[in-house]
């Protein structure tokens, strides 16, 4: 019964994220346009991006740290998470030169996995056990939201053959910003909810092996 409760629980909060995740790209939607473009750098649906990447990341390490059972695992979710941040932050690295995140995600990548190869003892069996988990499912359904179906279903010849044009201008452009932008969104958010879900199993992971 108690299980029921916590899963109906988790449920309703997960709900409430995606809800919020919804409500951001509809509040955009209706602002006006920033720069001459709706969803741009500058607006709360990249802001929140940042934000839910920055914590997802966050989370994975400060798992990681304090849980050695999860350290490899926790280092590898958390630098890869931190490397999407970089990334998305790219626009301001670009201000020292064009492609500059590139060097700083990949010095963020090689000291991750660094720290995890030299936690690898019980890698496998931490990484088995995280497999059956709900994390893991979310994980798995963000990452291709993120990298796979938001980058297809955002491409400019999608949406130009949809609108039967030859190049995106003005509100057909918001369109496929609002599209691409929020289907993102919605990844970050459930690598969020992956993260949270990786803290609680690894906590009574730690708990079981006492």
């Amino acid at each position: 019964m108690r299980l029921i409760f916590t899963n109906f629980v988790k449920i309703v909060l997960y709900a409430v994220f995606v809800t919020i995740s919804a409500l951001i790209v509809r509040f955009d939607a209706g602002s006006a346009a920033i720069d001459g473009s709706k969803f741009s750098e500058g607006s709360l649906t990249e802001i929140f991006q940042l934000i839910f990447i920055f914590t997802s990341s966050v989370i994975f390490y400060v798992t990681g740290i304090l849980n050695s059972k999860s350290k490899s695992i926790g280092f590898l979710m958390g630098g890869g998470a931190m490397a999407a941040f970089i990334r998305e932050m790219d626009a301001y690295f670009d201000l020292i030169y064009h492609g500059a995140w590139f060097p700083f995600a990949l010095a963020v990548l090689a000291y991750s996995v660094y720290i995890s190869y030299k936690s690898r003892n019980g890698f496998y069996s931490a990484v088995e056990s995280y497999s059956k988990t709900t994390s893991f499912g979310l994980f798995i359904s963000g990452f291709m939201s993120l990298f796979i179906f938001s980058r297809l279903f955002g491409k400019k010849t999608v949406w130009m053959a949809l609108f039967d044009l030859e190049r995106l201008e003005g509100p057909y452009r918001w369109v496929k910003n609002a599209a691409e932008e929020g289907s993102e969104l919605f990844g970050y958010t459930l690598v969020l909810l992956c993260a949270f879900e990786f803290y609680l199993f690894f906590k009574s992971y730690r708990n079981d092996m006492k």
